[in-house]
Parts: C-alpha cells; structure tokens; sequence
C-alpha cells in the first residue's frame, strides 16, 4: 500500500464504513462528512471498529493518547491523520507499524 495518496485512503476509509459499520449510509461518504455529531452519528461501539478497520488497512498503530474527538471529526480528518503516520514511517524509513519516537517513553507510560 505504499505510495497511496490522500484521497485514496479517504475513499478507503469510505469504504470500510460501508461494508463494515454502516453498511447503507443516508448519503455520499466524502471527506467532509462528520463522523460523530451532525453526521453519521457513529457510537463509540462503531468508533471502536472504525479504528481497528483503519489499523488493520494501512497497517499503522494508533497509540492511546493519539485518540481524539478531532481525529474522528470527519472522515478528511480521520484520512489525514492515516496519511501523516504513514509519511511520517516512510520518512523514518520505518515499518507503517512502527511510531517515530517509540524508543522515548511515551505520556502516561514512564517509568518510577
């Protein structure tokens, strides 16, 4: 999957909504519909599946204290976010599974 564009991993994000989660959303699925609030209205059940849908298709780890209501605002936001962990693993010239900085310790998981 390496070289996919930004549109591409919102058209992918689209797609593993409707065959997964919604499986007949009321409308088109572009990268300015709301997930949450005003949208699609997923419940956290669906956030929950939508995240390990995304893990599972780009082959990336999203880390606890990455997850937020802004990440899941829109489908765009959601596609952006993606897009970033896997530049930002081509650039480390790492696996998309690894996180730039895991070797420092992460928020919340330091050590006593």
């Amino acid at each position: 999957m390496d070289g996919i564009q930004a549109d591409d991993v919102t058209a992918r994000i689209a797609t593993l909504l409707t065959e997964s989660i919604l499986r007949e959303p009321n409308g088109p699925l572009g990268p300015d519909v709301p997930l949450v609030e005003d949208g699609l209205n997923l419940d956290s059940v669906q956030l929950l599946e939508l995240l390990v849908g995304v893990e599972d298709a780009f082959g990336i780890t999203i880390e606890d204290e990455e997850l937020s209501l802004d990440l899941f605002a829109t489908i765009g936001s959601l596609a952006r976010f993606v897009q970033a962990k896997r530049d930002a693993a081509a650039t480390a010239g790492r696996p998309s599974q690894a996180v730039p900085g895991e070797d420092a310790p992460r928020a919340g998981h330091e050590s006593a």
